[in-house]
Order: C-alpha cells, then structure tokens, then sequence
C-alpha cells in the first residue's frame, strides 16, 4: 500500500500553484486513490490517473488474483458472500480499498454484488441471474 507520505509531497506543489492548503489537496488525493481514479506511485514520483475502471489499480492486482484463485480452486463457490471484510485485513486494505478491486472482479464476472442477497448486501461469486427482492411486498 502507498504511504499517506506520498500525498503530501505531491500535494506541496499544486498547493502552492492553486493556492490552496496542502492538506486539502492531500486528502483529496487520497480519496481519488482509494476510489481508483488515480494511482499514487509508492516511489514519491508522482501518480498515475487511471481509465477507470478497466485499468485495475496497482494495489488491486494481488488481491484480485487471490480471490480468482480462490474461485478456481473451489475455496469460494458459486453463490458464497465474499468476506470482504476479512479480504481486507489479510491484505491491510480499507473496506473502500476492497470495494475498488472487487470492481474488476465483478467486471469480469468472478463476483456479482447484490443488496439482497441471501446473507445481505454484498458481494458473491459467480455472475448475476437477474433480480431477487428478497422480503418484497
């Protein structure tokens, strides 16, 4: 993950070029980061803005590997929620973080996400089938 350093060296200068407090600019370029609008390179030499979303984000590409593999593999089968919350801890990522991968991931295919799914609102393997309301009148 990029250090929260590189925000702020890279935000002195548009700072001083706008005229606006470095740390607003820091925290903005965080959030476009997390989002995946941009990519902040971990060697302090700028950032890379991303077509979003199909160019993945640097910090994405493990994790998104390891949850295909675990769909290969069977570890995660076809309707399972995905833990994301657990994804997120094993690879000392944000929820929003999580979130920015599993967009390649349900491009794709490997996961779909549904707020009414069997165990709640959130992510699953496998593709979408049409629309299920649960608990609808």
């Amino acid at each position: 993950m990029f250090s929260s350093g590189n925000a702020e060296t890279l935000a002195k200068p548009l700072a001083t070029q706008l005229g606006i407090p470095a740390l607003r600019i820091a925290v903005v370029l965080k959030a476009l980061d997390s989002e995946g609008e941009i990519a902040l390179r971990p060697d302090g030499r700028g950032m890379v803005v991303l077509d979003s979303p199909r160019q993945p984000h640097p910090d994405d590409l493990e994790l998104q590997a390891r949850v295909r593999e675990r769909v290969r593999s069977g570890h995660y089968t076809e309707g399972q929620a995905v833990p994301t919350g657990l994804l997120g801890h094993e690879f000392g990522r944000t929820t929003a973080q999580v979130r920015r991968a599993a967009r390649q991931l349900i491009a794709d295919g490997t996961l779909y996400e549904d707020v009414f799914g069997p165990y709640g609102p959130g992510l699953y393997v496998g593709r979408r089938r049409g629309r299920r309301r649960s608990g609808a009148r």
